[in-house]
């Protein structure tokens, strides 16, 4: 899915959490249903870099065979932080230091990405034990913009009724 629907479930999260819709919540919260994106940015740069796009930032077609040409970077930034055990960990974590509704938005990010990628970026769950990939119904790295554009309206709508 992208980043501005990640961000807005994330807003929408911190309405449970934390008693209604409040700046500074919302915007922890946007950045914590971020955070498995924020994984892979090195990865995005190094991409961009070999291709010799301004400022490192790659375009979309960089990203396909990534994970043939760069299988350590891909297990480290995709692979890992998308994974149950990094789940298991965060968790853990989440719930000693007192912040669970943060672990949730991150945790929904992943969940939720594991049903809007195919192909070459599926989700491995059970990473570093298997390989095995969620079979998804979609590939929002597909996605036109007005579908796109949808899915924040929906969200929006949601976000609108919450808070």
């Amino acid at each position: 899915m992208d980043i501005v629907s990640h961000a807005l479930m994330g807003v929408i999260l911190s309405t449970h959490f934390e008693d209604g819709l409040h700046a500074g919540p919302a915007v922890q919260y946007a950045l914590a249903s971020l955070a498995p994106d924020f994984c892979f940015v090195r990865l995005g740069l190094k991409l961009g870099s070999e291709r010799g796009r301004p400022l490192c930032i790659p375009h979309h077609e960089d990203w396909q065979g990534c994970r043939r040409r760069h299988p350590t970077w891909v297990a480290w930034s995709w692979d890992l932080p998308y994974s149950l055990l990094a789940l298991t960990v965060l968790g853990a974590l989440a719930w000693w230091g007192g912040v669970i509704g943060l672990f949730v938005a991150y945790a929904l990010h992943v969940v939720v990405d594991y049903f809007t990628h195919q192909g070459e970026w599926a989700m491995r769950p059970l990473f570093p034990l298997s390989t095995w990939e969620v079979p998804s119904i979609s590939d929002s790295w597909e996605w036109p913009l007005r579908r796109c554009a949808l899915a924040w309206c929906f969200l929006g709508t949601i976000l609108y009724l919450v808070a």
